[in-house]
């Protein structure tokens, strides 16, 4: 059996990666206040060891599960997306959901009839009606969208 503690999901806690050689390896994320939720389990395979780190260059940690058969199991972990949302007001909501994994360059701009988010290094994600380009690095907004009066810019980390 092995275990890790590292950050998988991006939000500054501790996750716990468990391997056991009998299967069933899991990842167990935390919330801050120390209780655990299983994830989805990654592989049935039994594997004696694990390891956490960046192997793909995207700012997010990977899993690596190292098996007896010396078959290892490599898991790419995605970056986690900025959310552009509006809150209760109707202001525009911008939230840094991978808790500064990767660093953040956003403009802002308008021309009248929208806002333009852009952001080089994240993929940007919405469901406000009318918007358009969710799940790239520019999201554009109807200005009708956003009544309140405010842009809030929100990070969870780094």
């Amino acid at each position: 059996m092995s275990t890790t503690l590292a950050d998988v999901n991006g939000d500054g806690f501790k996750d716990l990666i468990l391997s056991k050689y009998g299967g069933g390896n899991r990842v167990y994320t935390n919330d801050g206040t120390g209780v655990l939720t299983l994830a989805p389990t990654l592989s049935t395979t039994a594997s004696e060891h694990n390891a956490v780190g960046d192997f793909d260059g995207d700012g997010s940690l990977d899993i690596l599960l190292g098996t007896r058969s010396g078959t290892d199991e490599l898991y790419f972990n995605t970056i986690i997306d900025t959310a552009i949302t509006l809150d209760g007001s109707n202001n525009l909501l911008i939230t840094d959901a991978n808790g500064g994994a990767s660093d953040d360059e956003l403009t802002i701009s308008t021309n009248g009839t929208v806002v333009t988010i852009f952001d080089p290094n994240v993929n940007l994600t919405t469901e406000i009606a009318g918007a358009t380009d969710s799940g790239t690095n520019t999201v554009t907004v109807p200005l009708s969208q956003i009544t309140g009066s405010d842009i809030i810019v929100n990070t969870l980390g780094g």
